[in-house]
């Protein structure tokens, strides 16, 4: 569900997880190393998060105390069945729809939208399982990285997908049909963003990835409903979808670990 302009639609331990390979974790590695290094410049500035004290005010209906946080556009109070999901999510670390979790009434998905600014607020991978439903047996693992705020993640592509097959999950081949957040593009800071369409620029690959050049500037002032995601999809068999899900998450989480040691 995405927004352009006005309109409004719009991945513990030091040990390696058995389903990750650690030929696989090199690029990871070096990419954790990117972002170690520029966590321990003092000099710079951090980029642009919301708060979790926020995000908590956000998913009650409340306004966040710090200007921006959330968008009366983008969705994300709560109700008490979402929250339930939502509490859950937080301590797993990855988030289970039910579809895609869309509720007419607030016109987007307030569960997938409040989630993706607590995993900003974190600084993680937003992963995001939309369960098939009626006769579509198989459930679909959303992996948005632009909440890690780098321009780096392109490193993390191959690693992912090679633990994505490994596991028997398939590239998903409309990633942009599977994206279950509200999105308001602010195109100057998306380089290529076209002024009125929904989605930035796609690249030759664009029905298998989205990685749309975000602008460091934008990661540096924008809140999240405002970046376009930088996700990949995979589409898997319900008892895989949580352990991808979590040897995603594990994989990304070691690297950073390691690079910080």
């Amino acid at each position: 569900m995405w927004a352009a302009g006005h309109s409004k639609h719009l991945l513990h331990g030091s040990r390696c997880s058995p389903a990750v390979p650690a030929c696989l974790l090199l690029p990871l590695f070096r990419y954790s190393q990117l972002q170690a290094r520029a966590s321990k410049s003092a000099s710079e500035p951090g980029p642009w998060r919301p708060s979790l004290q926020d995000v908590e005010k956000l998913s009650k209906g409340d306004a966040a105390k710090k200007r921006g946080t959330g968008s009366r556009q983008v969705p994300h109070r709560l109700n008490t069945d979402e929250r339930k999901l939502y509490d859950l999510a937080k301590e797993k670390k990855f988030l289970t729809l039910k579809g895609s979790g869309y509720r007419k009434e607030r016109k987007g998905s307030p569960l997938a939208n409040i989630f993706r600014q607590w995993c900003d607020a974190n600084g993680q991978p937003c992963i995001v399982i939309q369960q098939g439903t009626g006769n579509d047996p198989l459930d679909t693992l959303v992996l948005d990285l632009v909440t890690l705020r780098t321009q780096d993640v392109g490193q993390l592509q191959s690693p992912c997908k090679e633990i994505a097959a490994r596991m028997g999950a398939i590239v998903a081949e409309d990633v942009s049909s599977v994206i279950p957040f509200t999105i308001i593009v602010q195109s100057p800071h998306v380089e290529d963003a076209p002024e009125e369409t929904s989605l930035p620029k796609q690249s030759p690959n664009a029905d298998v990835d989205h990685m749309p050049d975000i602008s460091e500037e934008a990661f540096e002032e924008l809140p999240v409903w405002s970046l376009p995601p930088q996700a990949m999809a995979f589409t898997c068999q319900r008892s895989t979808a949580k352990q991808l899900a979590a040897a995603l998450l594990d994989a990304i989480q070691q690297a950073s670990k390691q690079a910080q040691a």
